[in-house]
Parts: C-alpha cells; sequence; structure tokens
C-alpha cells in the first residue's frame, strides 16, 4: 500500500535534514506471496530507511492564486495579498497544523526582504480522496479550501519583488490509533499490511461500518489505498461498495484518486462506469496527475475531452494544475487543444500560471495570442492583468501589442485593471513602452 502512493508522489518529496527514529517499528512480515493471485506489487513495504525518509512530516505548497487584488492599508504603509492555496503532504504521516508565510523576495537574491505573520491551517478539505480534519499522507487539499491573507510593507511591493508563499512549519497528528476516525484508518491502511487491517476488522467488526462527515468509508479507503484482497474482506464483512461520498463520488472515483490498475480493475469488474453522470474521473486522474488511472482510463474507454459544468476538460485540469504527466498521456491520447472553458478561455491562457506548458501547446498549433471568443481578450491581456510571469515568454513568441479587445481595451488597459493603483506603471518598469514589441501609440 505504501508503494502505491510512493509511486505516484516520491518525485515531489524533499530531503529534509530532520531525523526520525525507527525505534520500535518493525518491517512486517509479507502475508501474499509473489506466486498468489492476490499479489500486488503496489503493496510491497520499502526499507526501513525509505520508510523513515517518506515518514518525515513534510508539506508543500503546490499552488496557489491571487483571491483579490492587493489591498493597502489606509495609511499606505501595508498591503495584504489575499490568496488561496493547495497544500500537498510529502510524507506517510498525519498533518495537524500547517504555518504558511508571505515572503516578499528579491528577485536578484532570492533573499527575503520582508515576510507576513504567519496563517495557521487547522482543518484540511483533501482533495486526494475526500475528507476533512487531518491532512492525509500523500495527499492534496482542494485549492479554493486554503486561503489566507499575507501582510508586508508597503514599499518593499515593487517591481524588483515578488510574493512567494512558504510553509514554516509542520505538526504531524500526534494519536493515529483511533480506527473510527477515517483519517487514522486511512493512515493504518497507507502504512500497514492487508493482514494488519484484517486483523483490526475482526478485533472492532463495527469499523467497517464507520463514516466520516463527507461519506468516506472503509471500503472506500481501501478501493483507493488498499488491495483487492482487503476489498474482497470487507465486501464478506458486510461493506458496501455502492456507497457514496457527499457529493456522489463512487468507488471508480476513488480507485482513481489511488491511481492502483488492479483496484481499478476490481471496481471496473463491479460494475463502475468509467464515464459516471457525477465528477469526471479522467478529470480527477488529470488533477491528482495519477498517470496510471489516466491512461488505464484512457484505455477503457473513458471519454478523453468531457468538460466540467466550467468547460474545462482534462487536459485544462492538467495544466492547471501543473501537472506535466497528466498532460502528455492526454496529449499522446490525442485530447483537443483547442478547447475552450466556458469563461472563453483557451490553454494559452490556463498556462499562464505554469509557462512550463507554453512550448509544448504553441508547437500542438494554438496561436500565441488565443484569444477568448466571448470578449476578444488575448493571452498577453490576461498576463497583464494578472501580473503574470509568462508576459516575456508571450512577447518573445510574437504575441500582438497591438491587439484590442471587443471594448476596445489595451495590454496596457489590463494592465492597470489588475493593480491595486489602477496604473500601469509596474508593466512600463518591467516592459517598457512595447515599440520594440511593435506598440503603435493610438
Amino acid at each position: 500500500m505504501v508503494a502505491t502512493l510512493a509511486a505516484i508522489y516520491l518525485g515531489f518529496w524533499t530531503p529534509s535534514a530532520t531525523a526520525y527514529s525507527l525505534a520500535g517499528w518493525q518491517q512486517p512480515a509479507r502475508t501474499i506471496p509473489k506466486s498468489s493471485p492476490d499479489y500486488d506489487p503496489d503493496e510491497e513495504f520499502p526499507t526501513p530507511a525509505q520508510f523513515a525518509k517518506w515518514r518525515l512530516p513534510h508539506v508543500t505548497i503546490y499552488s496557489s492564486f491571487s483571491a483579490v487584488a492587493p489591498k493597502i492599508s489606509g495609511d499606505e504603509r501595508n498591503v495584504t495579498f489575499t490568496f488561496t492555496m493547495g497544500l500537498r503532504n510529502d510524507s506517510l504521516r498525519q498533518i495537524a497544523e500547517v504555518d504558511v508565510v508571505g515572503a516578499m523576495l528579491s528577485k536578484a537574491t532570492h533573499k527575503a526582504v520582508a515576510r507576513s505573520k504567519p496563517v495557521v491551517f487547522k482543518q484540511f478539505e483533501n482533495l486526494t480522496i475526500p475528507h476533512i480534519g487531518a491532512l492525509e499522507p500523500y495527499a492534496l487539499t482542494a485549492g479554493s479550501s486554503m486561503t489566507g491573507e499575507f501582510t508586508v510593507p508597503t514599499e518593499t511591493w515593487r517591481t524588483d519583488t515578488w510574493l512567494e508563499l512558504q510553509v514554516t512549519r509542520v505538526v504531524p497528528v500526534a494519536n493515529t490509533s483511533n480506527y473510527h476516525d477515517i483519517g487514522n484508518f486511512i493512515d493504518f491502511v497507507v502504512n500497514q499490511h492487508t493482514a494488519d487491517v484484517e486483523r483490526a476488522v475482526l478485533k472492532d467488526p463495527s469499523l467497517v461500518h464507520a463514516h466520516d462527515s463527507v461519506g468516506t468509508n472503509p471500503i472506500l479507503v481501501a478501493v483507493a489505498y488498499g488491495t483487492p484482497r482487503l476489498c474482497r474482506f470487507l465486501l464478506a464483512h458486510g461493506a458496501d461498495i455502492h456507497a457514496k461520498g457527499s457529493r456522489g463520488e463512487d468507488a471508480m472515483l476513488y480507485a482513481v484518486s489511488g491511481g492502483n490498475p488492479k483496484l481499478l480493475d476490481f471496481v471496473y469488474e463491479h460494475g463502475f462506469s468509467v464515464d459516471p453522470k457525477t465528477e469526471i474521473p479522467l478529470k480527477r486522474a488529470a488533477n491528482l496527475n495519477t498517470v496510471r488511472a489516466v491512461k488505464w482510463l484512457i484505455a477503457h474507454g473513458a471519454k478523453i475531452n468531457r468538460a466540467d459544468s466550467a468547460g474545462y476538460t482534462p487536459i485544462s485540469v492538467a495544466i492547471l494544475f501543473g501537472n506535466m504527466d497528466a498532460f502528455d498521456a492526454l496529449l499522446a491520447a490525442k485530447a483537443d487543444v483547442h478547447c475552450h472553458t466556458k469563461q472563453g478561455l483557451g490553454l494559452i491562457q490556463v498556462a499562464l500560471p505554469n509557462p512550463q506548458f507554453l512550448p509544448k501547446l504553441l508547437a500542438a498549433g494554438i496561436s500565441v495570442d488565443d484569444p477568448n471568443p466571448r470578449n476578444k481578450q488575448t493571452s498577453l491581456m490576461t498576463a497583464a492583468w494578472f501580473q503574470s510571469g509568462s508576459i516575456q515568454w508571450l512577447l518573445d513568441h510574437g504575441a500582438n501589442v497591438n491587439a484590442r479587445d471587443s471594448e476596445g481595451r489595451s495590454v496596457f488597459d489590463y494592465a492597470k485593471m489588475g493593480n491595486t493603483l489602477h496604473t500601469d506603471r509596474f508593466f512600463r518598469e518591467l516592459y517598457g513602452d512595447l515599440k520594440r514589441y511593435g506598440w503603435r501609440d493610438k
């Protein structure tokens, strides 16, 4: 079970100098021999050294977006930035508390010239599998669920600085022994063998019917992070595989979150669809970057260009959350790169916060201007509005600096819209008057 998560997230782990004692921990003996049809490589336990490393509490910020325009205090001494963010737990520990600060960094030295007071988060809406409470092992939070205000001196808000959110403190859950707490049950399934979970259920049969506030229960945890053997065991002891989360998430969506092909096969064989009417499994796989699930779903006929209610397709979701592996798999499967959201955003505009996608999108035949069909807003206008770091790339690759939207607004008008001071001063200081890119004064 540990290896399932490690295979998906190991590339995100950052080494830490913190030591973790293995005193009292012993690697369990294998309970499923390789010759058994129940054998699953994803249940292989790591070595004690790997286990120690993966148990180090470590949380990073995987996405952040400005929720509103920066707000300057009445005396103009401070400016407050409001950000929503997504957190990623890069360890096998449940996390109880995370502190985040806003650091204003010098572009020249990358050193902080100011830091905000920490924002303390103690409740997490887990995205990987639905759960509200502690941050699960190797899980992501829903990006829109985490919001904080970060205040720094106004004098530090300049064109030679940028604000970066930083995690400064991580506190793991201290007591994980109550398995009726679904967060603890998730931790138990992730960190122990199938036989250990089976013994706990035999000791306390009521565990089969435990659930949390959003409907996640042991069988749904098992199809995400367990093994087919554990799923069959729970079903034999009264679990209902057709139970759903509070938002209609079924066993297929939970299996997609874990990304284990054997568990995907298991739920598929129990009649679950790769395209249910509720949430889109391929979108969830793209969101979580569970590449094995992306490939499995495509191979089993999932609609590769199916959009959600906001018009986001799986490939646009992969870009939005910076998931290059999922993007590459969807691009290789011929996903539509000329799609637009219901707001009219094309993939170039979706990619502005994650510019690593821009060269591949340009090579796929998308116009660098990528105008919004609703209002003719170009990628450069959007980048100027949100003061995106992608502006220079767009200019260097031929973005039309003279374009006007359907209301006649220019890129400079968009720069003013995105600045609290309602000026394009920052934009002009960074990029000049754009004459070298063909700008014509009107």
